[in-house]
């Protein structure tokens, strides 16, 4: 039975592949342990350690001549490594990109919101930042709020008013801020960013 045990053991050192956890130097370890645990007296354990390690040390499971412990994205065949957002994750398997700018602080408000409180109408006014990919050059926007007031119950009939009358000092005439910020557009035809 215990020559049994100790070839079962070894193979299961020899053949880190069959983890489904943790890195191949890991399991490595794991099956050393493992090995060490059902044979007291045993020295293929070392051996067989051995064995794992050099197969660790030269395993590449893609194909692209990089080894895995030195491999962005050792599953995927990625032969140049790039990894244009730096998180040390290659581009090929890379599903978020981390390297996203802001191009273009927005001077300008372009929305309005709206909202009832217990004291009146709170009204945020947002501009737009750009941002751009250092990966893929696309660009996206965010709103940013840049300012938020009061108007009270019994104040200006409409949001509108009350912003010219809060951001200009009056209701007649023209008031750029408010104008950008009700008939403005944040988009310009750029998608909102995910992030």
């Amino acid at each position: 039975m215990r020559i049994y045990l100790v070839c079962f053991t070894v193979l299961a050192i020899m053949s880190p592949l069959a983890a489904t956890a943790g890195t191949c130097y890991d399991q490595c370890n794991i099956n050393l342990q493992n090995c060490e645990y059902g044979c007291v007296k045993c020295d293929r354990c070392e051996s067989g350690y051995d064995t794992c390690i050099n197969y660790c040390n030269t395993r590449d499971s893609d194909g692209d001549g990089v080894v895995d412990s030195s491999d962005n994205c050792y599953q995927t065949y990625n032969p140049n490594q790039a990894d244009c957002d730096g998180d040390g994750i290659g581009d090929a398997c890379d599903s978020q990109d981390n390297g996203w700018n802001v191009s273009q602080v927005g001077a300008r408000y372009c929305a309005y919101e709206s909202a009832l409180k217990w004291n009146g109408r709170e009204i945020r006014l947002y501009t737009r930042n750009l941002y751009q990919s250092a990966c893929t050059g696309a660009v996206c926007y965010k709103r940013i709020q840049q300012k938020t007031f009061n108007c009270g119950w019994y104040s200006e009939s409409e949001d509108y008013d009350c912003c010219k009358l809060t951001i200009c000092g009056t209701t007649s005439g023209p008031c750029s801020p408010c104008d950008d910020a009700w008939y403005g557009n944040c988009s310009m035809g750029y998608p909102y960013c995910s992030f």
